[in-house]
């Protein structure tokens, strides 16, 4: 999921020598990252991580249909209570999420109640109640501007289309662009029959 936080975070796979490199840099001029330093270590790391995963890695769980359902339908739940949603794809092994949190609730909880719940009931429909669902860390980056929250949008939209799974974002069922009658329940598990749960899409530049 995409988090929002003040800073990348590089860690699933260690520091290879090209994120090392930037992070010397800075770490010697005893200064933070700057955004384009950020930037780099964003786009160098989200383009192997969806590599790997797009190429159907780990159990993919999220393939099923009652199990994609019970994610997008947790996501929905507290729409525009807890947290703004501006874009969602649930891939088969991962999902992108573009969310801005709504004071009081910080990321860190809203990741901690989806990850929580689907977790449990994920498990239920696996019939393997306590076993190891979600991966403990998520990969976050903080989105500056609505031009950066604009690309990262689109990045989440097209990941259906770039992992080959829809030629468009909008054929991709389980994912904000959809524009068919949705398979998940909205806010507050309100059912959603019929109609499209998201205005239009609007695809920025890459």
């Amino acid at each position: 999921m995409r988090r929002r936080k003040s800073e990348h975070r590089v860690s699933a796979w260690g520091r290879p020598p090209v994120c090392q490199a930037i992070i010397q840099t800075a770490l010697a001029a005893h200064r933070p990252l700057t955004w384009q330093e950020q930037r780099e270590l964003f786009n160098w790391y989200a383009e192997r991580v969806d590599k790997y995963l797009d190429a159907g890695h780990g159990d993919c769980w999220l393939r099923r249909g009652d199990i994609a359902a019970l994610v997008a339908s947790a996501l929905q739940f507290f729409r525009d209570e807890r947290y703004t949603l501006h874009a969602w794809t649930i891939m088969p092994n991962h999902v992108h999420v573009v969310v801005r949190p709504e004071a009081p609730w910080t990321l860190s909880l809203l990741l901690k109640s989806w990850k929580g719940f689907t977790a449990l009931e994920g498990n239920k429909l696996l019939a393997g109640v306590g076993q190891h669902f979600w991966q403990s860390e998520s990969y976050d980056h903080w989105c500056r501007d609505e031009e950066d929250r604009a690309r990262c949008c689109h990045y989440t939209l097209f990941n259906p289309v770039s992992a080959g799974l829809s030629n468009l974002p909008e054929g991709w069922l389980w994912s904000s662009a959809w524009r068919g009658a949705p398979r998940w329940k909205g806010p507050r598990g309100a059912l959603l029959v019929g109609q499209a749960s998201n205005p239009p899409p609007k695809y920025p530049p890459a």
